[in-house]
């Protein structure tokens, strides 16, 4: 059985491959190929393991994603097997979860918002540089307004992304200066509280909030969340789990979950809502898209290996 090191990973995927990996296992969402196990948790004193599953019938694997958050990265692996249950090839977990996570958001963008626009970034940690590459990867970004509360670290992401995607970034100095008049916002952060509140919002703003995934997180005020035109989820049997901006106002009884579409049933039908207005990605994270891409990438690493002497 193979093992398949984040450095592997990189060498062998990009993120353009990643979206439309993704996108093409989305397009099976809802017929009976795909399901996707909701994250299941476990913790000790200084210690917590997370758990989550999938099955891709279409690209003919299945798998078992473990991981362990710690410091500024995620420990872990993904176990793929292929359908008749024979194992193939066990990953590192950090970075197909970056660009998994990446690919979704633009696949969300994509769909729910216009594709030439300002793009405001609130947080600067692990998640939020392949954000802005995803994003940047399938809508023109003209500028790149970063807000973090650490200086340093919103002015190193700020040089990162100009050095590496070569698109102008400027530092704000609040939350409610990252995303004046953006387009597009993002929020990558571990916040308990909202960091973002919808009187800051421009009025046909799209959101991408994947940062927070479990009900001790949030990042979305409960306006943001009303006033969308469209609420989308990656997987809403997860989200009524994690998503705890949701999970609120449902237990509320001012919002239903009927209210809120998966993305997988957007590619599918393929449904464009991009001349809507305010419209939210409430990104969790899902096992079905870690699956997807680890079974494409298992397939190249193959194919270059089956083209040797």
């Amino acid at each position: 059985m193979r093992f398949i090191s984040n450095s592997t990973v990189i060498d062998t995927v990009g993120m353009g491959d990643a979206i439309t990996v993704i996108r093409r296992g989305l397009a099976q969402w809802g017929g009976g190929a795909v399901a996707n196990g909701p994250r299941q948790r476990i913790a000790v004193p200084g210690r917590s393991l997370n758990v989550m599953s999938a099955i891709h019938g279409v690209g003919d694997a299945f798998g078992v994603k473990a991981y362990y958050p710690h410091a500024d990265n995620i420990g872990g692996h993904i176990l793929l097997y292929r359908m008749e249950g024979s194992p193939l090839a066990v990953f590192d977990a950090d970075m197909l979860g970056r660009l998994r996570t990446g690919a979704m958001s633009a696949i969300a963008t994509d769909f729910l918002t216009a594709s030439d626009a300002d793009l405001a970034v609130i947080g600067s940690g692990v998640q939020a540089f392949t954000q802005v590459e995803a994003i940047a990867s399938v809508c023109t970004i003209r500028a790149v307004r970063v807000f973090s509360p650490t200086a340093d670290n919103r002015r190193s992401f700020c040089n990162r992304i100009e050095a590496e995607l070569g698109i102008g970034a400027v530092e704000a100095i609040s939350p409610v200066a990252c995303v004046e008049g953006a387009r597009i916002v993002v929020t990558a952060t571990k916040s308990a509280t909202p960091v973002l509140e919808r009187a800051w919002l421009a009025s046909d703003a799209h959101v991408n909030a994947i940062g927070a995934n479990a009900l001790s997180r949030r990042e979305l005020d409960d306006q943001t969340i009303l006033e969308a035109q469209v609420r989308v989820v990656d997987d809403r049997t997860q989200a009524e789990k994690e998503a705890a901006e949701y999970v609120a106002l449902v237990k509320d009884g001012r919002l239903a979950w009927s209210d809120i579409v998966e993305l997988g049933q957007l590619v599918s039908e393929g449904v464009s809502t991009a001349a809507r207005h305010l419209t939210v990605f409430k990104s969790l994270g899902v096992a079905f898209a870690d699956i997807a891409l680890a079974k494409w990438v298992f397939d190249e690493i193959d194919a270059l290996e089956g083209d040797g002497p």
